[in-house]
C-alpha cells in the first residue's frame, strides 16, 4: 500500500504545522483512498462522497428525457359528460385540468360521508359565494364556465363528495376518459 501523509497549514501563519491530520492510504484493490487519522493527529472532519439521483432515463439519440407522445393526451375538443342521479354535466380537458362548461349541473346535495374540510365542500362553498354554483330546483347550475386542477376536482364537485374522474367522466359515445387518454 502506498502511504502519504498530508500535514495542516496553520491559517493565522501560513506555515505546515508538523503534526500529521490524516494519513491517506491507496488500497491496491480498488485504487480509492482510505481515510486514517494517525495517533497523534488532531480531529479531522472528512466529507462522505455524496451519491448521484438517478435522472429520468434518457433516449440514446437525443440525450433528452424520454416523455410520454402527445398523441396519449386527450385533446380539449371532445365534449365529456358526467352523470349522476339524473343530472348531466359538460366538460372538457385543458393542458392544465379540466373545465366544467356554463350550464353543467351539480348534485344539489352534497353526500353525509363529505366532510365540512374535504376540497369538494370549500369548493362547493367558494363557487357558491362567487355566484358561479348556483340553486335551481333539484340540483345546482354552473352559471359560467369553471377550470379545476383535474377531472377528479371536478367531478367531486358535481357528485357531492370524492369522485374518480377517469371513470366518471365519458365521451357521447360511452368510452371513460381513462380509455381516452
Amino acid at each position: 500500500m502506498a502511504e502519504k501523509i498530508s500535514t495542516k497549514i496553520d491559517k493565522k501563519t501560513g506555515k505546515e504545522v508538523n503534526k500529521p491530520s490524516v494519513v491517506v492510504k491507496a488500497n491496491e484493490a480498488n485504487k480509492k483512498p482510505h481515510y486514517t487519522a494517525s495517533p497523534d493527529a488532531e480531529p479531522v472532519l472528512v466529507k462522505k462522497p455524496v451519491e448521484k439521483k438517478k435522472s429520468a432515463p434518457v433516449s440514446k439519440s437525443d440525450k433528452k428525457p424520454v416523455t410520454a407522445p402527445k398523441e396519449n393526451y386527450l385533446q380539449g375538443d371532445k365534449t365529456l359528460y358526467c352523470e349522476i342521479k339524473g343530472i348531466v354535466a359538460t366538460g372538457r380537458t385543458t393542458a392544465i385540468g379540466f373545465i366544467v362548461l356554463a350550464k353543467s349541473q351539480a348534485v344539489l346535495e352534497e353526500r353525509k360521508s363529505t366532510k365540512k374540510d374535504s376540497y369538494s365542500h370549500i369548493t362547493r362553498d367558494k363557487l357558491r359565494a362567487a355566484g358561479i354554483l348556483v340553486a335551481d330546483s333539484n340540483c345546482l347550475r354552473f352559471t359560467l364556465d369553471q377550470e379545476f386542477s383535474s377531472p377528479s376536482a371536478a367531478a367531486s364537485v358535481i357528485h357531492g363528495g370524492n369522485a374518480n374522474g377517469l371513470t366518471a367522466w365519458q365521451d357521447a359515445d360511452g368510452k371513460l376518459l381513462k380509455d381516452l387518454l
